[in-house]
């Protein structure tokens, strides 16, 4: 009997991890199925997300907006099942995924019919990053959450970067980490990665993350979990700086790739740096005081 228990554990536990790493590749396949929406009776983040998966826009007219993306920023994967297969540590990390993305000759179109070779890359797949936060802002409106205007209905807007004399400066106010609007972009903008808190997320599994403490950690050395996801409607070389001909007078993100929904967000607590390979000084945000 007890070798019959040990034979279906181990059963379970192979099944499980076969489901895992076949997630990218079962999300793909939704491609072809998604759909535009039209928003009707849409009033906050929970109307929004109980009727429509793809997220809607006010127009009436088909194709408006690539449902497949904002599909896979909708989705809510248990944080518990979210294990990253690897943790980002640099931008090249992301970069290196961007100079790929070139290659299959992705630029803003719809992600449709790209689906499966963007999942062979990790799209839909769960990914770490550590880095340290440089600033988070609240997201704009999009078709993802409704088109809805509230901050709370909207998504957190999280740029990490990897340069720790670059967050002390920005922590200590001695240079500031976004530009003002019709400005040039910051180093700190070209030089960081997005990463993406949504509001169904954080009411479902995280209701103590908001926008007042992701600011005030500013400047620290943190480690994000979620899907690896290629927002390309920002892929061209005016935005996104990966590009070997960016524009540097206006691209304001290092990489058109992030982490979006986040699943679980940690920040370092200890004297010295964390590292990827210890859990040792990670506290979870859900349990971090006013520290």
């Amino acid at each position: 009997m007890r070798l019959l228990i040990v034979g279906y554990a181990l059963c379970v536990f192979v099944f499980s991890s076969l489901l895992h790493a076949d997630r990218a590749t079962t999300l793909a396949k939704r491609a072809k199925s998604v759909h535009t929406n039209t928003c009707e009776d849409v009033s906050d983040e929970e109307t929004c997300h109980s009727s429509y998966a793809e997220g809607c826009t006010f127009s009436t007219k088909p194709d408006t907006y690539d449902a497949y993306l904002s599909f896979l920023k909708n989705t809510t994967p248990s944080p518990q099942t979210a294990q990253p297969q690897q943790v980002f540590t640099s931008l090249a990390d992301f970069q290196n995924l961007d100079t790929q993305t070139q290659q299959i000759g992705i630029g803003k179109q719809r992600q449709k019919t790209f689906a499966k070779k963007l999942a062979a890359l990790g799209e839909g797949d769960f990914f770490g990053v550590i880095g340290y936060l440089y600033y988070a802002e609240k997201g704009g409106i999009e078709t993802c959450n409704c088109k809805l205007k509230n901050p709370s209905d909207r998504d957190f807007h999280l740029g990490v970067g990897f340069d720790l004399a670059l967050a002390t400066k920005i922590a200590d106010g001695d240079v500031k980490a976004q530009s003002a609007q019709g400005q040039p972009p910051t180093e700190a903008e070209q030089r960081s990665i997005i990463v993406e808190m949504t509001p169904h997320y954080r009411a479902k599994y995280h209701s103590t993350w908001t926008l007042p403490k992701m600011e005030n950690l500013v400047g620290r050395q943190v480690k994000v979990i979620g899907q690896l996801l290629l927002d390309n409607e920002h892929n061209d070389p005016n935005q996104n700086c990966a590009f070997d001909n960016a524009d540097e007078s206006s691209c304001w993100r290092g990489s058109t790739w992030e982490i979006h929904p986040v699943t679980r967000f940690f920040v370092c607590t200890n004297t010295s740096p964390c590292t990827a390979e210890s859990d040792d000084g990670w506290t979870e945000l859900d349990v971090l005081g006013d520290q």
